[in-house]
């Protein structure tokens, strides 16, 4: 199907609703500490940001950017980037060892923690 022609605004029609309804998926699936935590979902986001004509100066790129800095340490010459940093699922696996280990009443707190955050 051919692709519809530009309005004198150099916009096809509906592609700024679209451009609007694709920043609002991105957003809504932002986790408490960043797009998943995790270095490829933050560099996809920053990318995606742009692409939707975020312009870099703007908080929420700024934002991403830095908690994409987070993962990066910088040695000398070297950079090396963390693959994620993931409380949830560190908390989720610290809470397994400890139902392993027998220890039950900390348990109760972390799994509280875990199901506020959407954990399943």
């Amino acid at each position: 199907q051919p692709v519809a022609p530009l309005k004198p605004n150099g916009r096809r029609p509906f592609e700024g609703r679209a451009l609007r309804a694709a920043a609002n998926w991105l957003r809504a699936r932002y986790a408490e500490d960043g797009p998943d935590s995790g270095f490829r979902a933050l560099v996809l986001t920053a990318i995606a940001l742009r692409c939707l004509g975020v312009p870099a100066d703007d908080a929420e790129v700024r934002w991403v950017l830095a908690q994409l800095d987070r993962l990066c340490d910088a040695d000398g010459a070297s950079l090396r980037a963390h693959a994620l940093r993931a409380p949830v699922r560190d908390t989720a696996l610290a809470l397994v060892a400890a139902a392993d280990a027998g220890a039950k009443p900390a348990g109760r707190d972390a799994a509280a923690w875990l199901l506020e955050r959407g954990a399943r």
